[in-house]
């Protein structure tokens, strides 16, 4: 903790920058999302438009605040002022069977960086009580909003299937849909090979998947918020290319240097 000069010579103690987190539940993101696709489709839009969507006149604190919840979530991919819906988006509202919807949304409740971190924590476990001390003592919300970010968490997780009867489940692999697509096709060893990756992907890694194909790729939960922000937007293009030219590829997968963090 470093401490601030102030213009009177003395120094200011800097409190440490709390933990990343929407300050609206999943459900409800989801529905500002489908609100935002109803009115203005896929996108990309203006922050303004994106507004006037959610049924605001313009931008201020309370727009702000819903739309960056859509972008906590991994709903929304932001570009400077320019906001599209995501892959994420995709899997929710136009799936290809259930399967695919739930993996949507439960990718979707662990994009935030909070609830990855607190899934992470208490993953088999029961929530705690007195979660919204946690958030203040350990991840250094305000008193203020503690209450209601630990609400947030809740229901999200309720809704997203993570927490059941007031535990963090031990999250299945979310790829289980992958699996079954391949299995058709066991003769081949690359399909093969491909299977058993993707079974034995830890369970709360996060899957996009690759416009276009079949081909599902897996991402360390700690990659949720530039998967958010679409910092591997090129990397997934060029591999879904090479996949419909039936062509090798090798892909650095790393966020685009030039997206803001």
């Amino acid at each position: 903790m470093s401490d601030a000069p102030t213009t009177d010579g003395t120094t200011k103690t800097k409190r440490p920058r709390s933990t990343a987190y929407p300050n609206h539940d999943l459900e409800t993101a989801i529905n500002f999302t489908k609100q935002m696709r109803e009115k203005l489709g896929s996108g990309p839009y203006s922050r303004e438009l994106a507004a006037q969507a959610l049924g605001h006149p313009n931008v201020n604190g309370t727009s702000g605040a819903k739309i960056a919840a859509c972008v906590h979530f991994g709903l929304l991919t932001r570009d400077g002022n320019t906001y599209s819906q995501s892959e994420l988006s995709n899997m929710i509202f136009s799936p290809q069977d259930d399967d695919e919807r739930n993996t949507g949304i439960k990718n979707a409740m662990l994009t935030p960086t909070l609830y990855s971190k607190l899934v992470s924590e208490y993953e088999g476990k029961g929530l705690p009580t007195m979660l919204d001390n946690i958030l203040v003592r350990t991840y250094r919300l305000t008193q203020k909003v503690a209450s209601q970010a630990s609400a947030d968490f809740k229901k999200s997780a309720e809704y997203s299937g993570v927490l059941v009867n007031g535990v963090i489940n031990s999250l299945k692999d979310i790829s289980t849909q992958a699996t079954s697509d391949l299995e058709d096709n066991n003769d081949d060893f690359e399909q093969e090979i491909a299977k058993k990756q993707v079974f034995n992907a830890p369970a709360s890694y996060l899957t996009v998947i690759i416009p276009g194909t079949d081909v599902r790729v897996v991402f360390p939960p700690e990659y949720a918020y530039d998967l958010s922000i679409g910092a591997f937007g090129e990397a997934i293009k060029s591999l879904g290319k090479a996949v419909n030219d039936n062509t090798s590829v090798v892909t650095n997968v790393e966020p685009n240097s030039d997206t803001d963090k």
